[in-house]
């Protein structure tokens, strides 16, 4: 809102002055906030004596689009002059169709605000309630106990978790207004240049990755150009062999750790009476967790042997028990305890686990692949974005004199950022020919709308004038623009209907994974036990 307000002060006085510079510094002065701390610094770069390497300086810093669109307006207006059309004054055409597009943007944040307003509080309201929900249902059903002290309840709290951060980070995700990230020339890290000098490192992730001349190279190194990734291909062979190795050794660091959960849950978790119903009183409970202390010393003892027999777990029973046991508690206490010693020597990694683990790490292998295609995806709407710049950009050059095609693509180059790459090696080859400078720019951009762009520009070339070669420009850039207003609804409506979803999986998850399921599934159990006691009767 504050821009709203800029711009119509910057326009008001602009009607006063005629002047560009006096009207963005009355502006800046009369104002305040950020937008006119902008304006301001907008004013600083256009009156200092190289605006051109001012304005490259503040187009990496400004905050969005619609303020490197409005200095460049403002540099160009200064340099060559404004002119009257039928419309009116072209300054003031390019700050009406940038405050067209604020107002766009403003309805698309509060409409996607209003229909995605505390989804956030409901993600994040199952990390409250998993204690007390585990609470309740240790008291009130005690063969909830036996899961919840599980290697499988561990599991499924550790997912109710991974799943409420997933769907927080998503909905952040989901909510945000962020421009491109894309800046030309951006560094990498101190840690991928670190890992990139590994020799050894580095030719193992090349001896992975598809060989340059093949054809999933070639499909790489388009994607990566496609989707602005400012990586070298042998940064990122580098960087998804650590992502394997990461995943793999994780998944099999969790493998080894829910043994251990299970191993505990053998060695010390009180014995639970199967014929017991309801829960166990302070003096059964006392009893069964003195059995549990005296199976754990006797499984010390034989020292976890697998195949210990029957008569060494005797023998240690019966040098360890502080009282001498009848004959019958005897036998049952050996067999639980040979069970106990067999459960515990079968928690080890198996070799499913370790398939899993590789396959996990091979999906950590193609994360970066799937990633890139995500931003392609995305960054489609960047790219219109960017093109409608593009034509107000020419909408005001083509009524300049003596603008020539060299001209404009420089000036397209100045507010590019995405395009950025291709227009500046358009610029180095068009003194060896334009047309095939153009024609080359056309097949690296594969979009239909620059690509448009690019053969106006063409037929300006010497056929045409560019104010003719342009002349529907404004039909043009209408359409656009509807058609992106129909995108946002369609954007927004799709995010709505996402955002409902994943808000509400973690209480969804709460409740089915770590209450209404195991409840069931131990009932079953349950019952099957019960059903086994009454045919022995």
């Amino acid at each position: 809102m504050q821009m709203l307000d800029l711009f119509a002060d910057v326009r008001h006085r602009y009607h006063q002055h005629g002047m560009v510079e006096e009207a963005l510094y009355e502006a800046s002065e009369a104002a305040s906030g950020e937008a006119a701390e902008q304006v301001r610094l907008i004013y600083e770069a256009l009156t200092s004596p190289d605006p051109n390497e001012a304005l490259e300086r503040y187009y990496e810093v400004a905050p969005n689009r619609f303020l490197k669109g409005f200095a460049g307006i403002s540099y160009m207006v200064m340099e060559f002059g404004d002119k009257d059309k039928k419309q009116g004054s072209i300054y003031l055409q390019g700050l009406g169709n940038l405050t067209q597009e604020i107002h766009l943007e403003i309805l698309r944040r509060e409409r996607l605000d209003y229909l995605l307003q505390g989804l956030n509080v409901i993600a994040l309201a199952p990390v409250l309630f998993t204690g007390p929900i585990e609470r309740w249902a240790r008291v009130s059903f005690p063969t909830m106990d036996e899961f919840y002290r599980s290697k499988l309840g561990f599991v499924t709290k550790i997912s109710i978790y991974v799943i409420i951060i997933a769907a927080y980070l998503l909905l952040q995700r989901l909510q945000s207004y962020e421009e491109t990230r894309y800046r030309s020339g951006h560094k990498q890290s101190r840690l991928d240049r670190f890992l990139y000098k590994q020799l050894f490192l580095r030719k193992i992730a090349v001896l992975f990755a598809p060989k340059p001349g093949s054809v999933q190279y070639h499909q790489t190194i388009r994607l990566m150009r496609e989707s602005s990734t400012e990586l070298k291909y042998e940064w990122l062979a580098v960087r998804r062999l650590l992502l394997f190795i990461s995943c793999t050794v994780l998944t099999t660091g969790f493998f080894l750790l829910l043994h251990q959960v299970e191993r505990n849950h053998i060695l010390h978790d009180p014995i639970r009476d199967d014929r017991m119903f309801g829960t166990m009183s302070e003096a059964d409970l006392k009893a069964a967790e003195d059995m549990t202390a005296l199976d754990a010393l006797v499984m010390e003892h034989v020292r976890m042997k697998a195949g210990t027999s029957y008569k060494d777990v005797s023998n240690a029973l019966t040098q360890l028990a502080p009282v001498q046991l009848d004959q019958d508690t005897q036998a049952a206490a050996i067999k639980r305890i040979t069970e106990k010693i067999e459960a515990y020597n079968n928690q080890y990694l198996r070799w499913w686990g370790i398939v899993l683990a590789i396959a996990i790490g091979v999906g950590g292998y193609y994360v970066p692949i799937w990633l890139m295609l995500f931003q392609r995806k995305m960054r489609r709407l960047d790219m219109r974005h960017e093109i409608y710049q593009f034509q107000t950009v020419i909408s005001i050059l083509r009524e300049m004199d003596r603008m020539s095609v060299e001209e404009i693509v420089e000036w397209l180059n100045r507010f590019a950022v995405i395009f950025k790459r291709p227009l500046q090696k358009c610029l180095l080859h068009f003194e060896h020919g334009p047309e095939d400078a153009l024609e080359q720019l056309k097949e690296e951009v594969g979009l239909p709308e620059f690509q448009r762009l690019i053969d106006k520009l063409q037929l300006a070339l010497g056929k045409i004038s560019i104010r003719e070669a342009f002349d529907d420009l404004e039909s043009m850039m209408s359409f656009y623009f509807e058609q992106r207003k129909q995108e946002y609804s369609k954007i927004i409506d799709i995010k709505a209907g996402w955002g409902r979803t994943i808000g509400f999986t973690p209480m969804y998850a709460l409740i089915f994974l770590y209450l209404v399921i195991p409840l069931v599934g131990m009932s079953f159990v349950q019952m099957n036990t019960y059903y086994e006691q009454i045919q022995r009767l």
